[in-house]
């Protein structure tokens, strides 16, 4: 997007005595991560250390540019030293940006605090001017700040992430020259800009890749709106339709507001906040994989029982047609207990004997809401999209091995360490019914999981299908008859991790300036700015 440089400078002017208004601070460092997306999107991430001065206003609310308005403030993610932030807002002082109220996490004249941001930004990548038949380009500075405000230098680093698919010779730089490149742990190719940098003003770097990267059609500038007219004969039909239009916009509106507020509260994470385009987080539990790729928390729950049926914590029996859980003593064992386990324990309602009658709801509540910010914790600094695939690839590959070795003599053994992951996958009915009706031994360790019902003659032998199926069911209906109503505790749950963001009125306080000029080989830009 190309702005005049006149009106841009006449803006400048005007806000300047604004946003003089006793702001004063300093960014030492800042980091900015962008990853390119197949759809053609922008996966953008800071992380901003600010210096409020002695004497200063509190730095009450941060404004932060994006490059189009192709972005959704409810779906971005901020926190302030630590803690979240929930009212972020479309930005009055930037042209395309947001702005994040720090409200009681506000920075304090003499203080420090480091601020974190992630947001998506859609339809940003464009035809290269030097190469359009073959190659796509994308240019981006990071979000900068008033000048009247802002003071000092700091230490910048931007990272570029191109798109899956772009090898190390295929991609290339334009403008600015970056200072390092390599390879990440997931083949995608990264070049980093580590500079000395005055906040105050637009850090302009290119990048360009094979078009056949990305997806969808590909132009020299963002596609304006067109306007759809009608001509020709026929019937008058405006008085109908104006009747008609405002009742089917507030039943359409009402409807879409409705499935917004249900697929919200399915949503038990947060937007990210993590740094995107960095590598994937290994070493993630079924439970806590499961909770990433948010496959719902009566699943989660499920998983955190059957691994502690495992662990010998708890011990699974039957009362006729229930399973029943009882809580063997184990759980004292050093290092035997995660976090979440002892969390669940805590929550469990136990009679004389151990058996769990019930969880306490809040209790069991904190145990979740404790797992998703352990979660985010781990998170940080990993990309979650990656991370969300290279587990959807350990249950694709826990399905293959079950598949490829069902006839052996480590199929038993090989479903008892995998059967955590294939429970993960949304088409696990599916997937049993079409594995083999060979048999295998009951195992001993899965106690009352299972009922004897399909042993082939008494034998001891169950199909692996039946097995897994068997097990599954059992988890489920113990599960359920400890939670309730699953929907009102997720609800529970969401209210406090994602919360419905904030709105309200504002005080205006600070200014900002944004400008962007694009004069390299990639002629259309992605570009930031930011105030306050």
């Amino acid at each position: 997007m190309v702005r005049p440089a006149v009106p841009v400078l006449l803006l400048t002017v005007l806000l300047a005595p604004v946003s003089a208004q006793d702001y004063s601070f300093s960014v030492p460092e800042m980091v900015c991560n962008v990853s390119i997306e197949r759809d053609r999107s922008l996966e953008i991430y800071y992380e901003i250390d600010f210096s409020c001065d002695p004497g200063a206003h509190p730095i009450d609310v941060v404004d932060i540019g994006m490059p189009s308005e192709d972005h959704d403030p409810g779906d971005c993610a901020a926190e302030i030293d630590g803690h979240t932030l929930t009212d972020i807002r479309r930005s009055t002082w930037v042209d395309a940006g947001v702005e994040v109220h720090l409200g009681s996490h506000a920075i304090r004249p003499g203080e420090s605090g480091t601020f974190r941001f992630s947001g998506t930004n859609g339809e940003m990548v464009f035809l290269d001017s030097d190469d359009p038949a073959t190659m796509a380009s994308v240019e981006f500075t990071p979000t900068w700040f008033d000048g009247s405000a802002v003071h000092g230098t700091g230490d910048l680093v931007l990272r570029i992430q191109f798109p899956e698919g772009a090898g190390p010779e295929e991609v290339r730089h334009h403008g600015r020259g970056f200072t390092d490149s390599r390879v990440g742990e997931n083949g995608r190719v990264v070049y980093e800009w580590a500079e000395r940098w005055n906040a105050s003003g637009p850090f302009q770097v290119g990048v360009s890749f094979p078009a056949a990267c990305v997806s969808g059609p590909l132009y020299d500038r963002p596609a304006a709106v067109a306007r759809r007219t009608r001509s020709g004969g026929g019937p008058d039909l405006g008085p109908l339709l104006a009747f008609l239009f405002p009742v089917a916009f507030i039943l359409l509106l009402f409807s879409l507001l409705l499935r917004i507020d249900r697929a919200r509260k399915r949503k038990y994470l947060p937007p990210k906040i993590g740094v995107e385009g960095i590598g994937i987080k290994r070493g993630l539990t079924a439970p806590m994989a499961a909770l990433l790729m948010e496959l719902g928390l009566d699943l989660v729950i499920r998983l955190v029982i059957f691994g502690m049926v495992l662990k010998g914590i708890l011990e699974a029996g039957r009362r006729g047609e229930r399973v029943i859980l009882r809580v063997t003593g184990k759980q004292g064992d050093a290092g035997s207990l995660r976090p979440y386990e002892k969390a669940l324990l805590d929550a469990a309602i136990c009679d004389a004997a151990g058996v769990i009658g019930s969880f306490d709801r809040d209790l069991l509540r904190r145990a979740v809401i404790g797992m998703i910010e352990d979660l985010n914790t781990k998170m940080k600094g990993f990309s979650r999209r990656e991370t969300r695939d290279y587990y959807e690839s350990i249950v694709a590959r826990a399905w293959k091995a079950v598949r490829e070795n069902q006839s052996s003599e480590a199929a038993a053994e090989l479903v008892q360490s995998e059967l955590p992951w294939l429970m993960m996958d949304e088409d696990f009915e599916g997937k049993v019914e079409s594995l083999g009706p060979l048999p295998m031994p009951l195992l001993p360790v899965w106690g009352g999981l299972y009922t004897s019902a399909g042993a082939a003659g008494g034998t001891g032998f169950q199909s692996i299908a039946e097995f897994c199926g068997n097990i599954a069911s059992s988890l489920e209906g113990a599960a359920d008859s400890l939670i309730g109503s699953l929907g009102s505790f997720t609800s529970s749950v969401t209210a406090v991790t994602n919360p419905i963001p904030a709105s309200g009125g504002r005080s205006y306080s600070g200014g900002s300036s944004c400008a962007c000029a694009c004069a390299c080989a990639g002629c259309a830009c992605a570009c930031a700015g930011g105030g306050r």
